[in-house]
């Protein structure tokens, strides 16, 4: 009889092992893939900027039409782009209400170390949505000018 009780209690040990796997896998899967779909939307790509010319230290603003859809934090890399890719470091940005506007947000100023010459700014912003899953938004603005500052 202690035999039979035994194997009864490994018997439901293993079914309640097995059906919290399939829950752990299911909640995994679903905070990956189902979670949250795109923090943020973009109507207007590539991003108008405010100046044509900038000069090194000259904060660079972009004029965006989005529809931002969570308040989570991201970070954001930005690369100036023409025959070389400049990296500027990255930075944790808030995130800002949910909803949709028009907004001229500043998105850095130009570093001293940028050579002259053509360029487009490359954003990415990486949201963290949970410990599991993030999502990416990439954006870059029309083409430039950096000018050697004028003294």
């Amino acid at each position: 009889m202690n035999n039979k009780n035994a194997d009864r209690v490994l018997y439901w040990l293993l079914v309640a092992v097995i059906v919290m796997a399939l829950g752990a896998m299911v909640t995994a899967i679903w905070m990956v893939y189902f979670d949250t779909p795109v923090p943020i939307e973009f109507d207007n790509k590539p991003f108008p900027t405010n100046q044509k010319v900038y000069q090194s230290g000259d904060d660079v603003v972009v004029y965006v039409e989005l529809c931002r859809y969570t308040d989570v934090p991201f970070t954001l890399s930005l690369e100036y782009r023409n025959s070389l890719v400049f990296s500027v470091p990255e930075m944790l940005r808030p995130g800002n209400h949910p909803g949709c506007y028009d907004i001229n947000t500043s998105v850095g100023s130009i570093p001293d170390s940028l050579p002259p010459g053509m360029y487009v700014l490359h954003g990415k912003a990486v949201y963290e949505i949970n410990f599991l899953s993030s999502r990416l938004a990439t954006w870059e603005t029309q083409p430039f000018t950096v000018t050697e500052k004028s003294e």
